[in-house]
């Protein structure tokens, strides 16, 4: 299993989004002054953008697995999937095993 930020992916991927955006621009201000298919590349940028939002949107419907001010130190352990002993505060110890 692999946790992944979620967050920092979407912040990422929008942030991708606004360099499409930017060239989508770029290219049009260029329209008359070049004999490219500046269609043809405008739309692939503007599927490009529509993927990145597919997947921000995939990415908000995930549940969220961990939420470490709900977690006890037992269930940190069972996520390192090994036995460990954490210091808590007022010098006692807390020990987890799987």
């Amino acid at each position: 299993m692999r946790l992944i930020d979620a967050d920092a992916e979407i912040k990422k991927i929008e942030n991708e989004i606004e360099q499409y955006e930017k060239r989508i621009t770029q290219w049009e201000s260029r329209r008359n002054d070049c004999s490219y298919d500046i269609d043809q590349i405008i739309e692939g940028l503007k599927e490009n953008i529509k993927h990145a939002k597919l997947e921000i949107m995939t990415l908000n419907q995930y549940d969220t697995l961990v939420l470490p001010e709900r977690m006890k130190l037992c269930d940190i352990c069972e996520l390192l999937e090994n036995k460990c002993t954490v210091s808590v505060s007022q010098g006692s110890t807390a020990e987890c095993e799987r």
